[in-house]
């Protein structure tokens, strides 16, 4: 069975919100967020050690399915000046396995939103048929569908160790 981990970023400054997702398999390394869009990519690096993800020197425990949050604050330069930014990072650890297909399907079928983002759920049945089934064809319908609600998030890659 493999994990997937979701990593959300909110970002809230001078009253505007903006957030982030992706995605990395779960386990052992580094992953380099820099190129990621904002918020995400202001996190620079984080790294997976076990059952715990490091993000910024703050080490938090994961468990299945259950979103964990770290909160920061930093001065940004704007127009005006330096000023404040409060970002969050969520991270929830999704295990990729056949026992959530119904689950997502009917999810779909009840148009439920997975968190914020429209098409989510087609994408995870995706990555469920993609990296647990080895189904490429039912993958690329999943992701066709998550595309067409306009969902553009996608799987990152770990660091080369």
């Amino acid at each position: 069975m493999k994990y997937i981990l979701r990593i959300k970023a909110v970002s809230e400054c001078i009253g505007i919100r903006r957030a982030a997702l992706c995605y990395t398999l779960y386990g052992n390394g580094k992953i380099d967020l820099s190129e990621q869009t904002h918020p995400i990519g202001a996190f620079g690096e984080i790294e997976i050690v076990d059952d715990k993800v490091i993000v910024n020197g703050e080490e938090v425990q994961l468990q299945i399915a259950q979103e964990e949050r770290l909160s920061f604050g930093r001065k940004v330069e704007s127009s005006n000046g330096e000023i404040y930014e409060r970002i969050d990072i969520k991270l929830m650890i999704l295990p990729l396995v056949e026992e959530l297909i119904d689950t997502y399907k009917k999810a779909i079928e009840d148009k439920m939103v997975f968190d914020a983002w429209d098409g989510e759920f087609e994408y995870l049945l995706g990555l469920i048929y993609e990296l647990e089934k080895n189904d490429h064809m039912e993958a690329s319908k999943c992701y066709y569908e998550a595309k067409k609600k306009r969902f553009n998030f996608a799987l990152i890659r770990k660091s080369a160790e």
